[in-house]
């Protein structure tokens, strides 16, 4: 009888171990994904660009692709096709404004056109997945309410070590 007490005490005890570790359980409130994908109109080089940031273990993966928008021999050499990696401290503050996208207001951007740039953020959030396809976002950023969308894709950019000014 004795027996029968202790082991329902400690049973009682690990039911309860187990029950406080499962509800005091940290949510990883990181990003582990983020693709910025760019498809220029009217620039030869960098024309298409795909910048891919991906969470591994200790760091996060980048991977750099940009085409030129002709497939001739001249232009090959402003081909990239680059993978690296980088610490997670250096994703810390991209990670926090990708996450403020959920809370922007996206409905007077919804403008297409001819010439000009489609810029397509997709990110992985708590596992969940968003994505955010804009044209031109540089065109009437303001009145659009796109300034917070350019400042994300500025700082992708600039976080993986290209020059905005180069890509966007």
């Amino acid at each position: 009888m004795l027996k029968r007490i202790r082991i329902a005490k400690i049973l009682g005890i690990v039911f309860f171990v187990l029950i406080t570790l499962n509800t005091c359980k940290v949510k990883n409130n990181s990003v582990d994904y983020i693709k910025l994908e760019i498809d220029q109109s009217r620039r030869f080089v960098n024309n298409k660009v795909s910048i891919e940031i991906t969470k591994e273990k200790f760091n996060y993966l980048i991977h750099i692709k940009s085409l030129p928008m002709f497939r001739k021999q001249e232009w090959e050499k402003t081909r990239i096709d680059t993978t690296f990696f980088i610490e997670n401290k250096d994703l810390k503050q991209l990670s926090e404004e990708v996450v403020k996208l959920i809370k922007c207001d996206f409905s007077k951007s919804e403008v297409v056109g001819l010439d000009g740039a489609s810029y397509s953020i997709k990110f992985r959030f708590e596992g969940k997945e968003k994505e955010y396809n804009i044209w031109s976002p540089n065109c009437d950023t303001e009145k659009r309410g796109l300034t917070h969308y350019l400042k994300v894709c500025e700082l992708i950019v600039e976080t993986v070590g290209l020059k905005t000014k180069e890509i966007l």
